[in-house]
């Protein structure tokens, strides 16, 4: 999922991981530098970026891996989402109104998690005395924090009343929260590294 604006890599960051050396016996004899390969049969090709007699170094990574890519869109339809699929973020307490966190971002918070319908707490980290760490906007969290925290500023705790569609949806999570249950988290945002 790409939203409107947002910079992240639409094929993923290049990974240096992914440049490996091979022996050069491993390589078809008359590959050469830019050369195209399929090392493994469903895998996409690999490129030669360094040869020697010895060796040849591949990489792996998508080829537009790490590079901006414009799209031009045209739109061909717009409907207003209905109230009972909402995000709806509602500040109880003031941030410092500039401190945003971005998609990558690495976020201490605290929160507490309750179900819509009653109002029964199903996780806290509160109630367990430490804050919460994760990595904003790369799907560690529920699509809800996901897009909901994003709109808090540094210090702000906000209430946030996520559908079900943003939560745990169908499938619910262990016994605690059931299929298709809208979910309200007290979060504050405590820190953005």
């Amino acid at each position: 999922e790409i939203n409107l604006g947002e910079d992240k890599p639409l094929f993923g960051n290049w990974d240096e991981k992914r440049v490996i050396k091979v022996s050069r016996d491993q390589l078809p004899a008359e590959t050469e530098v830019g050369s195209q390969l399929m090392m493994q049969e469903g895998l996409p090709p690999v490129v030669v970026i360094a040869l020697d007699d010895e060796a040849g170094t591949i990489d792996a990574n998508h080829p537009l891996a790490g590079k901006a890519v414009t799209l031009s869109l045209k739109l061909i339809g717009l409907e207003d989402v209905p109230e009972s699929e909402k995000l709806v973020v509602e500040t109880t307490t003031p941030g410092d109104g500039k401190t945003f966190p971005k998609p990558g971002d690495k976020l201490t918070m605290h929160y507490t998690g309750t179900l819509a319908s009653n109002g029964q707490q199903f996780d806290s980290s509160r109630d367990r005395g430490e804050p919460f760490s994760f990595q904003i906007g790369v799907g560690q969290v529920i699509k809800g924090w996901d897009k909901g925290v994003m709109q808090m500023s540094l210090g702000e705790r906000a209430t946030l009343r996520i559908p079900s569609a943003l939560g745990y949806g169908e499938r619910g999570a262990g016994g605690d929260i059931p299929p298709n249950a809208d979910l309200v988290f007290d979060v504050e945002l405590l820190a953005i590294n």
